[in-house]
């Protein structure tokens, strides 16, 4: 392609043929959307994508439409430029594009022509646009319902690392979804997306563990796996450590510890863990009894709709 291809989207009669330096004088500003840094940055990387290189093009589009670096968000241009670099086989750009077309961003929704563009660029091995191609075949959005198809498209985004990938790739082996069944294989992968950090796969896989679901009982290693999810705040994963503690589930029994954990869910709303930890104020479990305490979290509990927590608060007032 020539510096002068008509594909790159710009006004000639508004290029910056001479790009200026920086003013010396100015004072040091923060690297804002108004900073000279940031207009310079930009203006640079314009002439680039304005001669005709694709990366450039790419490149600029993503900033304007994420606001980038401290770019001002312009989702129409972003398009523009998106567009004009997914055309010419630009991977990320296709990826994008095809996300700015599928929800209607910066431009008209079209979740057919958003499919093409998520399938070119999977086929480049562009990760989310793998995620995405996959989700669109699952769901049937811009194209066929085909189950089948969005599993081997998780698979290979599996393959690439992507731990929501694996957690997905891991439900639909071990339910038998759009491949055949396969316990093992989808153990493997839900241990993988743990391992790599995905906090749902973490607390799926200790209760798989803990219950013997789709594999041997393994308390002592759930255990594991309930205290990592629950430190990074995982909401099930605080009450199913706390219960482990609670019953020396995988581990000693410490009621104390478990009263913290407790707490820490039920800060979070959930109202099985309100009424837990209630239960321990009401009978001075892990904690010195306080009926004040346990009517407080019973209310909590009986608000969210739990019918336990509600008898129990009919049956102290």
């Amino acid at each position: 392609m020539s510096q002068h291809d008509d594909k790159s989207p710009f006004d000639w009669d508004k290029w910056p043929f001479i790009l200026p330096d920086p003013d010396p004088g100015e004072p040091e500003e923060d690297e804002t959307s108004n900073s000279s840094y940031v207009r310079f940055d930009e203006l640079s990387l314009r002439l680039s994508a304005e001669i005709g290189s694709v990366s450039a093009m790419s490149e600029l589009g993503r900033k304007l439409l994420w606001g980038e670096d401290g770019y001002r968000k312009d989702p129409q241009e972003a398009v523009k430029w998106l567009g004009a670099a997914a055309e010419q086989g630009d991977a990320e750009a296709q990826a994008d594009y095809g996300y700015c077309l599928q929800h209607g961003i910066g431009c008209k929704e079209d979740p057919e022509k958003a499919v093409k563009y998520y399938r070119a660029a999977a086929k480049q091995g562009h990760v989310a646009a793998q995620m995405n191609y996959a989700f669109c075949l699952k769901e049937g959005i811009g194209c066929e319902e085909n189950t089948r198809m969005a599993v081997r498209w998780y698979r290979a985004a599996a393959k690439q690392g992507n731990t929501e990938a694996q957690e997905i790739l891991s439900h639909c082996l071990l339910g038998g979804i759009g491949c055949k069944e396969n316990h093992r294989q989808g153990m493997r992968w839900l241990r993988r997306a743990a391992d790599g950090g995905n906090t749902d796969a973490m607390a799926k896989y200790a209760v798989n563990l803990d219950f013997g679901i789709c594999c041997t009982p393994n308390p002592k290693r759930a255990i594991k796996y309930h205290r990592m999810a629950a430190k990074l705040g995982h909401e099930d994963a605080q009450f199913n450590y706390a219960q482990s503690l609670l019953h020396g589930s995988g581990c000693k029994k410490n009621p104390e510890k478990a009263v913290r954990w407790f707490r820490k869910a039920a800060k979070q709303g959930d109202s099985t863990a309100q009424f837990y930890l209630a239960d321990c104020y009401e009978k001075g479990i892990g904690c010195p009894q306080d009926i004040k305490k346990a009517l407080y979290w019973y209310g909590e509990a009986a608000a969210r709709g739990n019918t336990n927590a509600q008898k129990a608060l009919q049956r102290l007032k």
